[in-house]
């Protein structure tokens, strides 16, 4: 602007319309190049300048958003201060920038879980960079996929073909999968009654496999051969693990026992044969 006869000059600046508000004698008004930061004389109106020179660079504007300026001439300070409202100069200017928003899909993942990430807008001659690249699917472009294996705060800098950028960040804590172990099965027989699974922990998890419901393994309903067990644990934080081990279902042998001769209540004892395979035990009254 022109400087007038003042010793100094008060700028005053408002977003989407004219200047609506003056500056009142006798106050001595802070002021910031950061729009909206300095004295709020109401309605939207800052003052963003107070001194003697002739031009202002603003801050903190948004693209595409008209901003109005008056420019009034003062002379002293404080409770001396004497503002001249007759006709001040006044214009106003549109800035080119680029705002850019955020957003993502999930930012709490368990160890090896991905999440997509993407910003907005997108086109018209705006690029975007993506830092770090560690876990990320591409270090360019409006979407990216990230599987971060620790906590991890990504930052993307939005650049249009004005040279005017944004800069937004965000944080995906990641969570460690719980450590999953299970005790290994002793062979069963394919006669034996169902039994409880135990061995897994932490203890609260569920094992699953052939013949298993409820936790509960029939070996009955698988028959012999060897199986898997998985043991499937879920922490606090919902990321789950699982291992698993092999149970053997053994065929249970087939047993005979040849005829017994009658024999008299007063004969002597006998030793008993006949049973097969040879090895078993007899028992009885």
């Amino acid at each position: 602007w022109v400087n007038g006869d003042g010793t100094s000059r008060l700028v005053v600046a408002r977003a989407g319309s004219a200047v609506s508000a003056n500056p009142l004698d006798g106050i001595q008004y802070n002021d910031s190049p950061v729009f909206g930061s300095g004295s709020d004389l109401g309605s939207g109106n800052f003052v963003v300048y107070a001194g003697s020179n002739n031009f202002l660079t603003v801050r903190g504007l948004t693209g595409g958003q008209a901003y109005h300026f008056k420019v009034f001439e003062y002379n002293g300070n404080g409770i001396t201060a004497d503002y001249l409202l007759a006709n001040p100069p006044s214009g106003n200017r549109t800035p080119n920038g680029l705002e850019i928003s955020f957003t993502i899909n999930d930012s709490t993942l368990c160890a090896g879980q991905s999440t997509v990430m993407a910003v907005t807008p997108a086109g018209g001659g705006r690029t975007y960079a993506w830092f770090p690249t560690s876990g990320l699917s591409s270090n360019t472009g409006t979407q990216v996929s990230a599987t971060p294996s620790v906590t991890t705060t990504y930052t993307v800098v939005g650049l249009d073909n004005n040279a005017c950028r944004d800069t937004v960040r965000q944080t995906i804590t990641v969570f460690p999968l719980p450590t999953v172990t299970m005790q290994a099965f002793s062979p069963v027989c394919d006669n034996a009654s169902p039994f409880t699974l135990t061995g897994g922990s932490p203890v609260g998890g569920s094992y699953s496999g052939l013949g298993v419901s409820g936790g509960v393994f029939n070996p009955a309903a698988v028959g012999p051969g060897a199986y898997t067990i998985q043991y499937t644990y879920t922490d606090g934080n919902s990321c789950s693990a699982s291992t698993s081990r092999t149970i053997t279902v053994n065929p249970a042998p087939t047993v005979t026992l040849g005829v017994f001769a009658p024999i008299c209540s007063n004969g002597a004892p006998r030793l008993l044969s006949g049973g097969s395979p040879a090895g078993g035990t007899y028992s009885g009254a």
